[in-house]
């Protein structure tokens, strides 16, 4: 009977800090997937989809507000181009070159092209931004 008494006492306290662990887990889940990941990671995936899906308009996900309506024009110059599957960029592996973060800004390098892309992080995500 002693042993049965401790062992409910076990699995009591172990299913009260089991279930305490609950939120805080969900809270860390919510956290790790809203983060963004890392600047780079973020520019190389937007031109990833942008090739798999072959539209222009996958970049509007990925851009801050503030430069949406001057990506917009940029889309409709491309889409007059061609394809995204046309593009010299979409016709090889997409590699992070460099990236320098400083706090919330961040500049991203890729294999595709010498120009740097301007990122900054906004309610926890990377998102392009263009400079003036």
């Amino acid at each position: 009977d002693a042993s049965q008494t401790n062992m409910k006492k076990i699995i009591a306290v172990t299913s009260k800090n089991f279930l305490s662990l609950i939120p805080i887990s969900f809270f860390l889940l919510l956290v790790g997937c809203s983060s963004g990941g890392s600047p780079g990671k973020t520019a190389v995936e937007m031109f990833e989809k942008v090739c798999k899906e072959n539209d222009y308009n996958v970049f509007l996900e990925y851009i801050a507000p503030e430069s949406a309506t001057i990506m917009g024009v940029g889309i409709g110059m491309m889409k007059q181009q061609g394809a995204p599957k046309s593009a010299d960029y979409c016709k090889s592996e997409i590699k992070l070159v460099s990236e320098k973060v400083t706090e919330n800004t961040a500049v991203v390098v890729l294999n595709t092209s010498k120009d740097p892309i301007n990122l900054r992080k906004i309610d926890g995500k990377w998102k392009v931004y263009i400079k003036k």
